[in-house]
């Protein structure tokens, strides 16, 4: 693994992730967490790249949890996500507080931060 992989997902972890999820253990994380994470993610200025970056972060993380036993499902399976640009050059707008995950379009909760904690919390 290169360095600046690690660096880049300790970024995401720490300045993304932590704040929000930072005390929930692992396996207490629901969808609607991670929803949360990315409404929050766009209320404060991130770019839907970024969000994209984290929830596949994430998605990585918690397919870790459920292999290893520490979770039962994997959250962000079902999550909201933040549409991809079309190729080209032309601007698609986004709505960054929608879901875009099939025929679930819906408003992202709006919630304040809970944190993760204890074994099976994050790293």
């Amino acid at each position: 693994m290169r360095k600046s992989y690690r660096q880049n997902c300790e970024s995401m972890r720490r300045v993304h992730i932590s704040p929000v999820l930072d005390r929930r253990k692992v396996a207490a994380v629901s969808t609607e967490d991670v929803e949360r994470l990315a409404s929050r993610m766009f209320v404060r200025g991130a770019s839907p790249k970024t969000v994209r970056n984290v929830m596949t972060f994430l998605h990585s993380v918690f397919g870790l949890a459920v292999r290893k036993g520490w979770a039962a499902g994997n959250p962000v399976e079902d999550a909201a996500r933040p549409k991809r640009r079309r190729a080209g050059n032309e601007r698609q707008r986004i709505d960054p507080g929608l879901a875009t995950r099939g025929a679930r379009d819906r408003r992202l909760p709006d919630r304040p931060p809970i944190d993760l904690a204890a074994r099976g919390s994050w790293p």
